[in-house]
């Protein structure tokens, strides 16, 4: 069940958010054998995940402000299922990348390395909230309003809001980089 898949995903980013360096490298090592590494772009494989996650992420901060306003709104529980089991799967799609992201990190470089140990304890975070709102819906299908739930709901759409932001203005850091590289090499061509 999907549940089950989110369960893990927090499992498993939790461990990447706790672990040590040391640790992550040499699991990290263990998953791209030595020729895949030398064929692969691993930073721009990055790059792409990492536009999927804020593509998610915005599509989650919908799901969790529609929440919001249908806790207000007296809408029905199957409502809130429906839009749950929405953010339940952008979330599921997050974690998904957030974890290809640890396995291929010491592969990358320090700007998205960085940015990946950033979004990992958010990502671990939205799961952690979803999980606690799907609980209480299928606990308390009568008392959406409660302020346990939306709670959830608020704090699912601030994580969404704060990946989405954080992702974006790194991709804006690394196209900007990458002019400024371009740039160089134009500059370090001419000779004068």
């Amino acid at each position: 069940m999907k549940l089950q898949n989110l369960t893990r995903i927090v499992c498993l980013a939790g461990f990447a958010a706790f672990s040590t360096g040391a640790a992550l490298a040499a699991e990290d090592a263990r998953c791209v054998s030595p020729g895949a590494a030398q064929d692969w772009n691993f930073p721009s494989e990055a790059t792409q995940l990492l536009k999927e996650i804020r593509s998610a992420s915005i599509r989650l901060t919908s799901n969790a402000t529609n929440l919001e306003s249908y806790a207000r709104g007296g809408v029905s529980w199957q409502t809130h299922a429906a839009e749950l089991t929405s953010a339940r799967e952008q979330v599921n799609s997050i974690g998904e990348r957030i974890q290809r992201l640890r396995e291929i990190r010491h592969m990358t470089g320090p700007e998205q390395q960085a940015a990946i140990d950033r979004i990992t304890p958010v990502g671990v975070s939205l799961a952690a909230h979803t999980q606690a709102a799907i609980q209480h819906l299928r606990d308390n299908q009568r008392f959406l309003w409660a302020g346990e739930y939306t709670s959830h709901l608020n704090a699912m759409a601030d994580d969404g809001d704060r990946v989405s932001k954080f992702v974006g203005l790194h991709l804006d850091l690394e196209n900007t980089q990458n002019k400024l590289d371009t740039l160089r090499g134009q500059i370090d061509s001419l000779s004068i």
